[in-house]
């Protein structure tokens, strides 16, 4: 009803920020921002207890009544970060992003990238329920990143957003946009990354002006929103939409993207039946239309009239009704020429007859 439940302060002797807040199964409450404290921050046995550069990300964890700071640690390197958000699984693993300046502190062994790209980069780590670093990446290019959106996609990889100045290192191929739209302006991106820190796919999205993502969300089918604020007269509207053209000064925009998750298909294969025979291949993904490579249109398909033996491959094309679709892995069917043998019944003769004893009889 409004009414204040509890409050307090977070901070030690220097100036603290909090940018991003996320909650566990348990209702434990977690935030992270920066911290140019050496003081009343990190709590023993976490990652980093000591501020490192002139500020420095923090995680923080506190009980659902806010009367205790369960832990707490820096995350930072040589100059500065900030945790610009975080989100927590349900297990109370968590997952930072932000923004740092750093060129030490940032990435483990084995990470993604394990260098800055620039003086201006994203990070992403992975922090486990005491607060102790799995994995950590630095992610930017050749010139400015900032991460602006974090969550946990509906497979279960890591999803961010935010803006770059970088004309590499950011999109994947395939992606919808490959390269920046122009130098020197800000375009927007979309990164996917799965739970051990590796990039799955990525995209810039932008015009030839400044794009600046600062939320993103992710619908139950997948897809993935986009919203931030664009000075670009092109690329950011679509035909049919609220406003498809720029209304001048400097606009909102509101972007869709597709990333549906892959369908699954039984039985992968590969299958073998024989020329004559019939086999059913199906998709447990729901709440889409269905195209196969046989053109059927439900959620699974008969493989008939094999009347040539082979190696065949068949997939089905998964679509939402709004204009996103994806196609599975194929399905192997081997098709064989088989032949029977039918069991015949038949009537031994023994001769001559053994109850003569002869020695000669076998």
């Amino acid at each position: 009803n409004g009414t204040r439940l509890w409050g307090t302060y977070f901070g030690g002797v220097n100036d603290e920020e909090a940018w991003a807040v996320a909650c566990d199964a348990s209702n434990a409450i977690y935030c992270t921002g920066f911290s140019a404290s050496t003081t009343n921050i990190a709590t023993v046995g976490t990652y980093q207890q000591v501020l490192d550069g002139p500020s420095d990300a923090y995680v923080a964890k506190f009980s659902p009544n806010g009367v205790n700071r369960l832990w707490c640690t820096y995350y930072g390197g040589n100059q500065t970060e900030n945790g610009t958000d975080i989100t927590v699984f349900p297990t109370g693993e968590i997952i930072l992003a932000g923004n740092t300046t750093s060129s030490t502190g940032i990435a483990s062994v084995g990470a993604y990238q394990l260098f800055a790209g620039s003086a201006d980069d994203g990070f992403v780590a992975r922090l486990n329920q005491t607060g102790n670093r799995v994995w950590g990446t630095f992610f930017g290019g050749n010139d400015a990143e900032y991460i602006d959106g974090l969550q946990i996609s509906t497979t279960g990889n890591i999803l961010f957003a935010g803006s770059t100045l970088s004309t590499n290192q950011i999109a994947t191929p395939g992606a919808w946009q490959v390269n920046s739209n122009n130098i020197n302006v800000y375009d927007a991106y979309v990164a996917m990354f799965n739970l051990s820190g590796n990039r799955l796919a990525a995209t810039y999205y932008g015009g030839t002006s400044n794009d600046n993502c600062y939320s993103m969300c992710q619908d139950l089918q997948g897809n993935i929103y986009l919203t931030g604020v664009t000075t670009s007269t092109d690329s950011m509207g679509t035909s049919g939409t609220h406003l498809s053209t720029f209304a001048g000064g400097q606009d909102v925009f509101l972007a869709k993207m597709c990333m549906m998750a892959k369908p699954g298909i039984s039985p992968t294969g590969p299958s073998f039946i024989c020329v004559g025979d019939t086999l059913v291949i199906s998709s447990p993904a729901s709440s889409y239309s269905y195209l196969w490579s046989l053109g059927s249109t439900t959620n699974s398909m008969v493989v008939e009239d094999t009347t040539s033996s082979g190696t065949y491959y068949f997939y089905v094309t998964i679509s939402d009704g709004l204009g996103c679709s994806v196609s599975s892995d194929s399905s192997i069917v081997v098709i064989d020429i088989c032949s029977s043998v039918a069991e015949q019944e038949c009537e031994m003769e023994i001769f001559p007859n053994p109850k003569q004893n002869n020695s000669d009889l076998y």
